[in-house]
C-alpha cells in the first residue's frame, strides 16, 4: 500500500519518535487486508467483514487513534513555515 510507504517516509523526515510502532500497525493492517482478500477470493468473507475492516480497523483504530498521535508534528511544522 503506497499510502503507508509515503506516510512512513514523511514521518521519517519529521523525526517521528514512535515511527517503529506506527510501521508495525501498518504491517498489521497490510496483513489483515491480505487475509481479507484471501478470504474473499475463497468466498468466505462477507460484506460485514469488509465493512468492519474499513470502518473499525482503518478509520477508527488507525486514522482516528494511531495517526492522530503524529498530528502535532504537522502543527509544529506549519508554525515554522515562512
Amino acid at each position: 500500500m503506497e499510502h503507508f510507504s509515503d506516510e512512513e517516509a514523511l514521518l521519517t523526515q519529521l523525526g517521528y519518535q514512535r515511527l517503529a510502532s506506527h510501521k508495525q500497525s501498518h504491517a498489521r493492517l497490510r496483513a489483515q487486508a491480505h487475509e481479507l482478500r484471501t478470504s474473499t477470493e475463497a468466498g468466505k468473507a462477507t460484506l460485514g467483514d469488509f465493512v468492519n475492516f474499513v470502518a473499525h480497523e482503518i478509520v477508527i483504530q488507525h486514522i482516528f487513534v494511531a495517526d492522530r498521535e503524529y498530528y502535532p508534528l504537522f502543527h509544529h511544522e506549519m508554525k515554522l513555515a515562512p
